[in-house]
């Protein structure tokens, strides 16, 4: 069934792997409609389906946002800066949604990094960072070129420069 947002999000996300941005898109945006438009299938209890409706509504988002960085880098211009907008707007949504996915901030502080949002990149990336998965020697290495480059260098070490933008502001 097309409007079924159990099937819409994972093939969404494995378009999104294959790089079919467009189509990938597209299906997460359809399965954020039917998850407005449509009840809750019966099998699953209201807790359940609360649980995974908000799921799948932060992984549609994440869809959005990583299709839209994608097409962002790759223009140019005004068009460049409106999809990288709306990139962020998209992992902004995703990260409320599901604060617990790195993925998600990691995504956030590579987009604010490229829109020139150094607090903004330092804060998303100290979130992953601090979660200790797989991105968090990645995001460590962001940080170590944000801190760099960072305006107030009155916080003393690395360390103390990560609890402070993790503390300072929220990633969203």
């Amino acid at each position: 069934m097309p409007e079924n947002p159990l099937l819409l999000v994972p093939l969404a996300d494995a378009e999104i792997q294959q790089g079919n941005l467009a189509v990938a898109a597209q299906d997460a945006r359809t399965a954020l409609d039917c998850l407005q438009r449509f009840l809750r299938p019966v099998i699953f209890s209201e807790k359940e389906w609360s649980a995974l409706e908000k799921q799948l509504r932060a992984s549609s988002y994440y869809v959005l946002g990583k299709a839209a960085t994608e097409q962002g880098l790759n223009a140019q211009g005004p068009e460049r800066d409106r999809k990288l907008q709306e990139a962020e707007g998209s992992t902004r949504q995703s990260f409320q949604l599901n604060p617990s996915d790195p993925t998600t901030s990691y995504l956030l502080g590579l987009i604010r990094l490229v829109r020139g949002n150094l607090k903004g990149a330092a804060s998303a990336f100290a979130v992953t960072y601090q979660q200790r998965g797989p991105l968090r020697e990645k995001a460590e290495k962001h940080l170590q070129e944000v801190y760099e480059h960072w305006p107030s260098k009155r916080v003393q070490g690395f360390d103390a420069f990560v609890r402070e933008v993790a503390n300072s502001e929220a990633p969203v």
